[in-house]
């Protein structure tokens, strides 16, 4: 039996201390994490960031196919360069409590999924509420846990929209309450 940990769990070398809600974190910094492919929605994100003026992306992770790259590296030219940072390559586990603490919200933006996203149980697992759309288990997840909003697909407006809601003070203090609880 091999066992794979993924995101939250009980293991002793992986606990975090309990959660302060009320902690200063920007909400309106935004988190794309995981393998870079076109049915996670990256672009669909990049065109709700024109709406999302006060709010600053990080792009975490490795591209698997070079046409969408270049899909990707157009739609961030199209945005000043201090709202987007890329990190364009595999992160290694000693990078990613670092990118998940300066981070606010996680953005899981999927366009077609039939599962569960490990990027929404490491959101869970380091404290960080989630804005992600209805499919696979993602949003269902966010919606029933009250961790975040959860929107349809391939919908930017819905997308900055939701965004705009989790990051109200009273809003992003009761996802980071909630977040807390599912941990």
């Amino acid at each position: 039996i091999l066992v794979t940990p993924s995101g939250i769990t009980e293991t002793p070398a992986l606990s975090l201390p309990p959660f302060d809600a009320d902690q200063v974190v920007d909400p309106r910094h935004l988190l794309f994490f995981g393998v870079i492919r076109p049915t996670k929605g990256l672009h669909v994100l990049l065109q709700a960031m024109h709406e999302l003026r006060d709010c600053r992306l990080t792009i975490a992770g490795d591209f698997k196919e070079a046409s969408y790259k270049k899909k990707i590296l157009e739609c961030i030219a199209q945005l000043p360069k201090d709202r987007v940072r890329l990190i364009d390559r595999f992160v290694d586990d000693t990078e990613i409590p670092g990118l998940f603490a300066q981070s606010g919200l996680v953005i899981l933006p999927y366009t077609f999924f039939y599962g569960q996203s490990g990027v929404l149980h490491l959101a869970m697992k380091y404290g960080v509420p989630v804005v992600a759309t209805e499919v696979g288990g993602s949003g269902e997840s966010v919606r029933a846990w009250r961790v975040g909003e959860s929107v349809p697909p391939c919908d930017p407006e819905a997308l900055a929209r939701a965004i705009r809601r989790v990051a109200e003070p009273q809003r992003y203090r009761a996802a980071k309450a909630a977040v807390e609880r599912v941990r």
